[in-house]
């Protein structure tokens, strides 16, 4: 039977809140970097190379890449820019980086996949492209290791995504939506960073042609806002039939059926009628009074951070200088209640 392992197993906590990845039981091995696998599955950025390059050069490397041994094999879990940062010296000459030094452990596909994504949760400021892609990512992992390798997971998966991720579930399943709605050209445009987190959301409640159309206009430089999405929303349905004639057909006609938004003719499966969602009905005041305090934290923080905020910089609060934006959430729900 696979020995039970718990989240404590994969991450540390230290007392600022910052989390990383626990290598309590690892060991050291010094390997030519040649011989050290890189993850294919590895999607975080491998910019700045040559930088850090030169920065091994002046003082060492002070962390060593964690590697996982799977099947005799070391593959990287954490420091692929600096495994490639030896190799370029290596192809510079330098022939003392021939061998570094690693940390590793033993483990299965399942956890090595895990604990991919755990280690380099922590490490770098993600792009809202690469935290909405860490969230599948981390959630398949977590699925794939409680089945095959006996993970503890206790609670609700949702919520550990977000505590692993350090964001709100609420953030997390605008994610998931993202992940499961937002078509591969859309995608391609929040890739690039052409649309934010936000606005990806939006555009992912529309059909796949209105969100083509959306993602031409971006890629052609056109700006999209929230506002013309829910416009776009709303002319839609003004084609549909009203609300009180259907509501009175469905009265006489057992035949309609309500699927999500849709009335439906069961016998024909076409749509009846279309009805707006009561969120598009609201002005955006009203929508922003009807929010939590752990969504208006969310909502503060999506524009403060797309003005300057979020850095320790200048942001929409007054406690935005000490936001190192890791502990946004947290720091902007301190402010909101402070205003309470």
């Amino acid at each position: 039977m696979s020995k039970k392992f718990n989240m404590m197993n994969l991450i540390n906590s230290k007392s600022n809140g910052i989390k990383e990845i626990n290598t309590k039981d690892y060991k050291r091995i010094k390997l030519n970097p040649y011989d050290v696998i890189p993850s294919q599955s590895n999607f975080y950025s491998q910019d700045n190379i040559e930088e850090l390059a030169d920065t091994f050069l002046l003082v060492g490397q002070q962390q060593p890449s964690v590697l996982g041994r799977v099947n005799g094999e070391f593959k990287i879990i954490s420091g692929h820019r600096r495994n490639l940062a030896n190799i370029l010296n290596i192809e510079r000459g330098h022939k003392e980086f021939e061998e570094v030094e690693y940390l590793y452990k033993d483990m299965t596909e399942a956890m090595f996949e895990l604990s991919l994504i755990v280690g380099n949760a922590f490490t770098r400021k993600l792009t809202p492209y690469e935290e909405t892609e860490q969230a599948l990512r981390l959630k398949k992992a977590l699925v794939r290791a409680r089945d095959e390798d006996g993970l503890d997971i206790k609670g609700k998966l949702r919520n550990i995504i977000a505590e692993l991720m350090n964001t709100s579930s609420t953030q997390v399943a605008r994610m998931e939506a993202i992940n499961n709605n937002l078509t591969e050209e859309a995608k391609e445009q929040f890739k690039e960073g052409k649309i934010g987190i936000t606005l990806a959301h939006e555009i992912s409640r529309l059909s796949e042609e209105e969100q083509k159309e959306i993602a031409e206009k971006v890629s052609n430089g056109e700006e999209i806002k929230s506002k013309d999405i829910t416009t776009i929303v709303q002319e839609t349905r003004k084609e549909t039939v009203s609300v009180s004639d259907t509501k009175e057909s469905e009265d006489n006609n057992s035949d309609l059926v309500i699927v999500n938004n849709d009335v439906i003719d069961k016998e024909t499966g076409e749509i009846v009628e279309q009805k707006v969602p009561q969120y598009l009905e609201k002005k955006v005041i009203d929508r922003i009074k009807e929010m939590t305090i752990d969504e208006m934290a969310e909502f503060l923080c999506e524009r403060c951070t797309g003005i300057g905020g979020g850095n320790g910089c200048s942001g929409l609060c007054d406690l935005a200088i000490t936001c190192k934006y890791k502990n946004r959430y947290e720091i902007c729900i301190q402010w909101l209640k402070s205003k309470q």
